[in-house]
């Protein structure tokens, strides 16, 4: 994986480099500058409009007590969107700014979701996704006065784990 890595970022940069050797000999190469530097002008400045907006989102999902982890994931591909702008290249710039666009930004959350499942389980045994806990199987949402509140509900109290802390003065002990 290591050694793909490696290979795509060579194939990366001698791509970069002969798309802008060439347009460089159509336009000149002020231009090619030009566009180079507008280009990672304009993908600051949209990065910063499209991460205020998801911050905005990921702020009011946590205020409704909701999780947000697909406004998370949006505000890393944000990140990653900015820095590809940022380093010379059209390649670079087109990908980034697909991964700023709110409306292509999905199909690239969607795939980095797919990839963080694919990757996360495959460090399991079949027999160890079994014993996996999930949350949605015992959460439940209660509406209270000031919003909504999780409030967990046993379900199966074989995937509990009991512990007790005993504090004394000097020392904390498990039992």
């Amino acid at each position: 994986m290591c050694v793909l890595i490696i290979f795509s970022f060579i194939f990366l940069f001698f791509a970069e480099l002969s798309i802008l050797i060439k347009i460089g000999e159509q336009m000149g190469v002020s231009y090619t500058m030009g566009i180079l530097f507008f280009t990672a002008l304009l993908g600051c400045i949209l990065s910063r409009i499209e991460g205020y907006r998801v911050f905005k989102k990921i702020n009011e999902e946590l205020a409704k007590g909701v999780m947000p982890g697909k406004k998370i994931i949006d505000g890393f591909l944000i990140v990653v969107g900015a820095i590809l702008l940022i380093i010379p290249g059209v390649l670079t710039d087109i990908l980034g700014f697909l991964m700023i666009l709110p409306g292509i930004r999905i199909l690239f959350r969607e795939l980095t979701i797919y990839i963080i499942k694919k990757n996360f389980f495959l460090n399991f045994n079949v027999n160890d996704v079994e014993n996996i806990v999930d949350v949605s199987d015992f959460a439940v949402k209660e509406e209270t006065n000031f919003g909504i509140k999780d409030r967990i509900q046993i379900v199966d109290e074989s995937k509990i784990i009991d512990a007790e802390i005993v504090s004394d003065e000097n020392e904390t002990e498990w039992k």
